[in-house]
Parts: C-alpha cells; sequence; structure tokens
C-alpha cells in the first residue's frame, strides 16, 4: 500500500511538473443551471441543488460579473488557527463552478472546463500566466501589528 501511495504521490509531482492540464469540454446549458443572484434571493433554490447533488447529478452555479459572495476560509497550521470572519468575494467576471460528489470543475464561459485543483488549466482558461504571493507583517498606531497575505493573478 505504502509503494503505491509513493508511485501515485511520484505520478501526481511528475505530472505538476511537466505541465500537464486537462481542459474538459462540456456545454452547462444541458445541465441543472443555478444562478448565484437567483439563489441568493431565494433560499431554497440553495436547498434544491444541495438535493440534486445528493442525489448524484452535476449541478452548476453561475455566478456573475460584479456579484459578492460570503467567503469562508478555514487555515488550521501547528502554529496558528484563523478566527472566523466576514469576507466577501467579488466576482469580476462571470464564472461557473461544476459541483458534483466527485468533482468540483470551474469555467469562464460554461463550456470549457478546468478541475478545481489543476492550476495550470485553469491559468489557460482565465487567461492569466503568472501569480504573486505575498505574506508580509505591518505595523501602525491604530491597529497594531497586521499580517497581510495577498494572492494576484496577472499576464
Amino acid at each position: 500500500m505504502k509503494r503505491t501511495q509513493a508511485i501515485l504521490i511520484y505520478l501526481a509531482t511528475l505530472v505538476s511538473l511537466t505541465g500537464c492540464y486537462n481542459i474538459h469540454r462540456m456545454d452547462s446549458s444541458k445541465l441543472s443551471v443555478v444562478s448565484a443572484a437567483d439563489a441568493a434571493a431565494h433560499p431554497a433554490k440553495w436547498e434544491e441543488a444541495g438535493q440534486q447533488i445528493q442525489a448524484g447529478k452535476d449541478v452548476v452555479i453561475k455566478v456573475e460579473a460584479g456579484q459578492t459572495l460570503p467567503l469562508k476560509l478555514d487555515l488550521v497550521l501547528p502554529m496558528t488557527k484563523l478566527v472566523a470572519g466576514q469576507n466577501q468575494l467579488l466576482f469580476t467576471r462571470d464564472t461557473y463552478f461544476l459541483v458534483s460528489h466527485s468533482k468540483l470543475r470551474i469555467s469562464p464561459d460554461g463550456r470549457r472546463w478546468a478541475d478545481a485543483y489543476d492550476f495550470t488549466a485553469m491559468k489557460k482558461l482565465f487567461g492569466f500566466e503568472k501569480g504573486d504571493l505575498s505574506i508580509g507583517f505591518e505595523s501602525s498606531q491604530q491597529q497594531g501589528g497586521v499580517l497581510s497575505i495577498g494572492a494576484t493573478a496577472r499576464k
């Protein structure tokens, strides 16, 4: 078993280093599509989408440009834990999420899809090549010490 796990880890690492990615093609108009704005106004639609997923069906959630959704972020490390807070994620372009029991995919157009863990495919679909991750510590009299973390994608 451990040897199989080691081989799988080696293959996953090899694939990530060689830049392989997989863009799936599927027309979302043939699936159940839930507008996030509509579901926010009618919470029963979220419940209905959840029931469809539990029944084994694929559900597409469309978030339109300009819409915000609450962001829940969990971080638990050996030396720290994130205290729950209220954040909003603002979508700057239409974005589609394909949700099922076995997959989570993301799409800019509802036709071409990348697995959520396939960063290389997402870069191709959403048109960015590089990214920056910054971690810093700031201090001011008003706020005291602040740890800042930022992630930016760019062409």
